[in-house]
């Protein structure tokens, strides 16, 4: 009886001590997590949620879902900056190098802050996520930085200007656009978040319409003259689901954009 009373009094010590130590550690990456600094407007919403198989934060399959693989210089910062400069609203990093943006909200299932103790591979300082465990943020303006969105003028996104302010639009881009058309109903739509999802399908036009609708395509149909199409641009001056402050094109009338980067963008008439 004494051997076995003084087992479990030995058992007990030990999971007494290593309770203290996961606790310990537990405090010690939060710690690091608080006073990493943020850039503005993102806070975080879990410190380590389950993130595999069919317990995904983001949905794989999700058309607004794109991930940034194996990133050398790999931050929170850098992350959320990255994400925002996108048009994306919630991020997430995971295994020290990951860095994934989304529209769609995210799925948490919160484990032990350990779990995410993965270094960040652009600051070792810092910790990014873990293997099959990832830290997710969240932006308040969940679209786009408001700083960015009072500077863009024509909601023209970087690097994908506007090639048409407002055409007329009967059919979600048949008649104007080559197809396929890829065609998207989006709860938080702006101009900034159709082109992030249509460059991610190596789409090179994208278009908004009836405030929450984003069109994606290979290009204009090239015996198509735009002029027969065109509409006064006060027609589309619908918010954006995604942006109040935005518009994104009008009922039947469409905005498009052109990644300029895309060298077999094929231009209409």
């Amino acid at each position: 009886m004494k051997l076995l009373a003084i087992t479990l009094a030995v058992v007990s010590l030990d999971l007494v001590v290593a309770d203290t130590w996961d606790g310990y550690r537990h405090q010690a990456v939060l710690a690091r997590a608080r006073d990493a600094p943020l850039p503005n407007g993102w806070r975080q919403i879990s410190a380590c949620s389950v993130d595999y198989g069919q317990r995904r934060v983001f949905a794989p399959h999700s058309a607004l879902s794109i991930q940034h693989n194996l990133l050398l210089r790999n931050t929170p910062n850098t992350c959320l900056q990255r994400c925002a400069l996108s048009g994306f609203g919630y991020a997430l990093l995971t295994n020290g190098n990951e860095c994934w943006c989304s529209a769609s909200e995210p799925v948490i299932n919160e484990k032990y802050s350990w779990n995410c103790n993965k270094r960040c591979s652009g600051d070792r300082s810092q910790n990014c996520g873990g293997r099959f465990h990832s830290t997710v943020y969240a932006h308040h303006y969940l679209a786009i930085y408001p700083s960015l969105a009072s500077t863009l003028g024509n909601n023209a996104p970087v690097e994908w200007p506007i090639v048409h302010e407002c055409l007329k639009d009967t059919s979600l881009g048949k008649g104007i656009l080559q197809e396929p058309i890829l065609v998207s109903d989006m709860n938080l739509n702006t101009p900034h978040m159709c082109v992030a999802l249509c460059g991610s399908k190596q789409m090179p036009v994208a278009g908004v319409e009836d405030s929450g609708k984003c069109l994606c395509s290979k290009g204009l149909l090239p015996e198509v003259s735009m002029d027969s199409f065109k509409k006064p641009n006060s027609q589309c001056n619908m918010a954006c689901t995604g942006n109040s402050k935005m518009r994104c094109g009008g009922e039947k009338r469409l905005t498009l954009f052109r990644d300029s980067k895309w060298k077999r963008y094929v231009k209409g008439k």
